[in-house]
């Protein structure tokens, strides 16, 4: 696959940023420990997610020129 290393790149930036959320929201708010991981796992998560949909939708059109050329 050539875009691996792009998919790679959107992956760890959607996990930094997933990261970076969920500190911001566990110490502007007072939860127990169990619902930190909670709020960090599920961020992760639906940074990951995001960062995948941002993926297809750039390759998408991509590929579409490739199959046309070849």
């Amino acid at each position: 696959n050539k875009y691996r290393a792009l998919r790679n790149g959107f992956l760890c930036v959607g996990i930094a940023l997933g990261i970076i959320v969920s500190i911001i929201v566990c110490n502007s708010t007072s939860l127990d420990e169990g619902w930190q991981f909670l709020v960090v796992a599920s961020s992760i998560l639906l940074f990951m997610g995001a960062a995948y949909l941002a993926f297809y939708m750039m390759v998408k059109d991509k590929q579409d020129i490739d199959s046309g050329i070849e």
